[in-house]
Formats: structure tokens, sequence, C-alpha cells
């Protein structure tokens, strides 16, 4: 059997003003004709760091056995696709010090730079030779003695701060989570989803397209080139466009800016309720204003399918199997970043968030899932938990009879819904009734007000290509309103663990007592500890101008029982989803391709594909060790792409 090796290890290569990570994303960079390694920092095991020269990297690498390395570097997502792409070595486990940081002690750094958490943890100082390294090849940096010896020295010194980062927080880090974060990593490091560049190049042509008409009805004549960029310039104006709302007789809504307190700006991000509210409003001129504002400021999809192309049409094909190359089959690495959120979930990296890829309207599917596609011989397989979030909400509550709505396969939707409108409601003959039952079950459990709910069914009908003009007709304000008391009034269990979280945050939350238990978690000062022994932490929590708060990062938040509820409730489903996905590797041997909130996806060759939707079925719909009696459920399905599958 190998020796099992820890390995610690940070690249350093060439960069100059316009060839650098701040301009590219990092497969572009990584496999860019002007792509060179000047060297690596290596550590192995508790041996000192030593830098090993670029053309004598592959003979270094010689040595290990990838299957019994682990691999340690502090932005692991980037170091190992530079190992994996460029020397054909993939290890068994892969660890990044950066997300661990982040993980366990988030709350408290500004940033997640080495020289931040070096000096949060005190395991280090970072140099800044490599400010004099930009524009330098490695026979550059050689050509002069002592700055090839300052640079050999910052990247062991790197290194060996980024071992020392694992020797801090590596006995806080549970090893379920060393796994989670391994098989996050290897989603971009080994890339299984390819593209179709043809349809994803038509369709960034029909977005650019849908702009100039969206532009042209706000405007409300078609428009020259020069007078619609005219028209775009006033529409990136949050001055201009306060000007051309109010010329139409809206009053603009302010609310806080988010870097000084002190200044009111007006709401037109577009997760603004004020700005949802344009998108409906009785006057056409200004329905069209929101619409082309949105589509002028939000350019996600453009921006992300661009980007999607420009990395699908690297030469990944020059990347094939044998030394010194490697090539999984893929051309979409899925960046995936661990513990993006307070909760822990996962998040989007390189600026291509796989996590919030349009579905498409209606019966309409979004072309970038659909553009994202199996190799030949193989099927996406993509499993999804049904209503998580509402199931432990219920479970963790006590909410007793909607738990027995979910177990036994009654519509929790159509009850909520008859509750709201009065009168008995038939999933097949009252289509948008059940569906504000539907909203109101699934948005409703963490103390949602009734502006709030009203801007959410507007969404998300309108993301579900409804005829907004029927919906309109029905609902109202006033009947949010009365959807919001009839969900309190109905939950009276969820609605009580609400006031019950508040008490906490009085007491345990803040110092005031010793911790206590609520579910499977344990809620302390400034934390909230999990079934596995991970914790959502949180910096300074206190009372402070009559509401509770605590900082997270550079900014202060609110807190509340309804939405500690929420974080609860989050943290919890996304544990359950993540162990789910480690028992489908374990018993398939086939890793996830993407993550995406209570979803996972796997690429799956042709033959296997009825095997692995059973088993991911059934340890999908098993309930966790911590709650036996959460009527979990899921479904399965598959296609030729995530869009198809989806």
């Amino acid at each position: 059997m190998s020796k099992q090796t820890i390995l610690c290890f940070d690249f350093e290569t060439y960069y100059d003003t316009d060839y650098s990570l701040t301009k590219m994303a990092p497969p572009n960079y990584i496999l860019d004709p002007r792509f060179e390694t000047i060297g690596c920092s290596f550590k192995e095991d508790a041996a000192p760091a030593r830098f090993v020269d670029g053309p004598a990297i592959p003979e270094y690498l010689a040595r290990f056995d990838p299957k019994s390395a682990t691999t340690v570097a502090f932005n692991a997502l980037f170091d190992n696709c530079i190992l994996a792409w460029h020397y054909g070595f993939v290890p068994a486990r892969m660890v990044c010090t950066m997300r661990m940081a982040v993980a366990l002690r988030g709350h408290l750094l500004s940033s997640a730079s080495l020289a931040k958490v070096g000096s949060l943890l005190g395991v280090g100082t970072k140099g800044t030779t490599i400010e004099s390294a930009r524009g330098k090849h490695r026979s550059d940096l050689m050509s002069d003695p002592g700055l090839w010896r300052a640079y050999q020295a910052y990247a062991n010194n790197d290194n060996e701060m980024n071992a020392r980062i694992l020797d801090l927080l590596g006995p806080e880090f549970p090893t379920a989570e060393r796994r989670i974060m391994d098989r996050v990593i290897r989603c971009a490091v080994e890339p299984r989803f390819v593209v179709d560049t043809n349809m994803l190049r038509a369709h960034m042509a029909d977005l650019a397209a849908e702009k100039v008409a969206m532009l042209d009805e706000a405007n409300g004549s078609t428009m020259t080139i020069v007078e619609r960029d005219a028209f775009v310039t006033s529409l990136r104006s949050g001055t201009k466009f306060e000007g051309l709302l109010k010329a139409c007789g809206v009053d603009v809504e302010y609310k806080t800016s988010p870097t000084n307190p002190e200044v009111q700006i007006p709401a037109f991000a577009k997760t603004d309720e004020f700005m949802a509210g344009l998108l409906e409003h009785p006057d056409p001129t200004v329905q069209a204003l929101a619409v082309a504002r949105l589509g002028v400021r939000s350019t996600i999809e453009e921006t992300r399918g661009a980007r999607m192309l420009s990395i699908a049409e690297l030469p990944w094909a020059s990347y094939r199997d044998g030394s010194p190359r490697m090539y999984s089959g893929g051309t979409m690495p899925i960046p995936l970043k661990y513990a993006a959120a307070h909760t822990h979930r996962l998040g989007g990296d390189w600026s291509l968030n796989f996590q919030n890829l349009p579905a498409g309207r209606g019966t309409k599917k979004s072309k970038l899932r659909k553009s994202l596609e199996a190799p030949n011989g193989h099927k996406v397989v993509v499993a999804d938990k049904a209503q998580i979030e509402c199931r432990i909400n219920a479970w963790l509550c006590g909410q007793h009879d909607l738990l027995t709505l979910f177990a036994t396969g009654g519509d929790p939707y159509s009850r909520l819904a008859s509750g709201i409108f009065g009168f008995f409601v038939v999933k097949e003959l009252h289509k948008i009734e059940r569906f504000i039952g539907k909203n109101g079950e699934l948005g409703l459990g963490f103390g949602c007000g009734a502006k709030k709910f009203y801007n959410m069914v507007v969404r998300s009908a309108r993301g579900l290509g409804m005829d907004m003009k029927v919906l309109l007709a029905m609902w109202t304000p006033e009947l949010a309103q009365t959807a919001v008391d009839t969900y309190r009034t109905t939950h009276g269990n969820i609605v009580m663990v609400w006031k019950q979280l508040d008490q906490i945050l009085a007491t345990a939350w803040v110092g005031q007592s010793l911790p206590v238990k609520c579910g499977p978690v344990v809620i302390g000062h400034g934390y909230v500890e999990g079934p596995g022994g991970l914790r959502m932490n949180y910096a300074n929590p206190r009372y402070e101008d009559g509401e509770w708060r605590y900082d997270y990062g550079r900014r202060s938040h609110k807190m509340y029982g309804s939405k500690f509820l929420e974080n609860i409730v989050q943290f919890l489903a996304r544990i359950n989803t993540m162990n789910d996905a480690l028992r489908i590797t374990d018993r398939t041997g086939i890793n996830f391709s993407l993550q995406s909130h209570d979803e996972l996806v796997w690429i799956v060759p042709d033959a296997r594909v009825a095997e692995v939707q059973a088993v991911a079925l059934e340890e999908m719909r098993r309930p966790p060790s911590w709650g036996k009696s959460i009527p979990l459920n899921a479904e399965c399905t598959f296609g030729q792409s995530y869009g198809d599958a989806k």
C-alpha cells in the first residue's frame, strides 16, 4: 500500500497587466498560450516547504501516487486545476484552507485573502515580492539572483502559512466536511459537462435582439443605434432613470445605502420590492422602463453566457489522458464555492454562478441549461429534494398536521389556498389559487410580510410565464395580507417557534445563559452548532437600538426569531443534501458534477442511469439520523442536457 502523503503546495505563475486572474477566468488563464509555471512550493507532511523550479515539477510529482495523496492549497480550486490540467495529477483528496477559514472564521474576516486570514489566525505575514514579478518570466527572475531568491522565499512563506492554517483549523473541521469540500472542488478540476457552443452562440444573439426590442418599447419608438446608446446611458444612470420615472408620475422609493447608513438611495436594484412593483405598474410605459432598466443593468445571462462560451472554446482536446496531460472529457468545469453563504450553502465562483442558472419561462427551456450537455454515451441525471426546507421547518417546529400531509401524499398547497380564498381549492380546477397557496406554504414560514409576499408571488408567476393579467385580476396586496394572516393562524406551532427563538436570541445567543438545544442543533454565544459539528457563527451578537444584531465580515445584520429559524432550517437542509451526496458517491463511485441548492446533478454512463437514479432516490428520501421522522421526498429525472433533465 502506498504511503499516505499530505502535500501542501502553492503555484507561482507568470502574469502581467493584461494577462492575469483579475482580467480572466481561471480556465482562460490556465489554458492560455501565455501560461507559464515559474515554480511551485511543496511541503511534504511535516517537512519544510521547498521551492521546485518549473521544469522540474513533473519529475518531482512522479515521486507520489495520486491515489495516496491529499493536496492542501489556500486557493485549491485554482491550484488543483493547474495540477490536473498541466501535470495530470489528480489527488485522492483536496483541501482548501481558504474555504476552511471562511467556514470556521468567516464571521471575523473582512476578506478571504491569505493576508487577512494569516493576520486573523496569527500564522504569519504574507510577503509582497510577487508585486515585483509582474511581467517577468522565469528567465527574467532567474537573471536577477537576489529577486529569484526572494521570489522562492515568498512562495515558501505562503505555503508555510497555508500549512499552519491547516494545523490550526483542521482539528475543528468535521471529517464529513473535508469529504464534501473535496467533492465540490472536483466539479471544476475534473470537468464532465460539454457545451453545445452553436446553441450558446445563437442564444447570445437572441439576447442581444431582445434587449434592443425592450429599449425600443421603453422609448415608445424604434431608435437608431446612436439614439439607443443615449437612451441606455439614461437608464444606467440612477439619477436619469429616477427623472424618467418621475416624469411618468411615479413616486420613487428609497432605501438605506449598503455602504453608508447615513445615505438614502433609490431602490433600483433587481431584488428591491419597488422595482418588482414597477414591473406591474398600471402605466405600460413605466413597465417598459422597468423592464429595460433591468435588461440593461442585469446582463447576468449575457455575461455568463459569454464567459461559458469562452471557456468551452478553449483547447480542451489537447488535454487528453497521458503524461503530462490529463483530460476528463468535459469542456465546462463547474466552479463551486464551498461555504459561500453564512448557512454553508455552496455558491458560484469565477463569475459563473451555476447555482442560479435561469430555468426558463413557462414551457420555454433555458438555453444556458440546455447548452450544458453530457458527452456521448452519457446522460445528465438530476435529483431534487422536494420542499426540503418546508418539511424540515414543519418537523423542527412540531407542525404535525403539515408533516402528516407531506407523509401521506396530501396537498398542503391546496389546503392553505382553501383557507385564503374561503372555498375548497382543487388542484386541477383552481390553478391560480393553488399557485398562491404553494407560494404561501413555501414562502411564509420565516416571517415574510404581506408586501414582500405580494411581490414574491408576482415574480414567481412571471418567472413561470403565467398570464399576468389573469393573475393580477385576482392577486392584490389585500389578498396578500389575508394569505399572511391565514398562514400564521393555521401554522401556530411554527409561529410559536419564532417567539421561542426570540427568547433564545435574548439569552443563549448573546451569552446570557448556557447553550440550549433546539432540535438537532445547539445554540450558544454567537453560534449554532449542527448535528455533525459544523457551526454557523455570528460575530458580536448584541442588542442595539431596539433590535438584535450581529456582524459578519464587514457588515452588521439584523436578527429576529423567524429569520433565525430560516438560518437554522437552511443550515440543516444543506447538511442533509450534502451528506446525501457523499452516500450516493460511496455507493455508485460517481461524484456529482454540479450542485444547486437542494439539487444534485451527475454525468452518468447510459448503462448506469437507472442504477444511479434508484440510488439517488433512495438516499435523498432517507431521513437523517438526527431527524428520523422527517418525511423527505425527492424526484429524479435525466436527459441529454441539464435543461432536458430538469
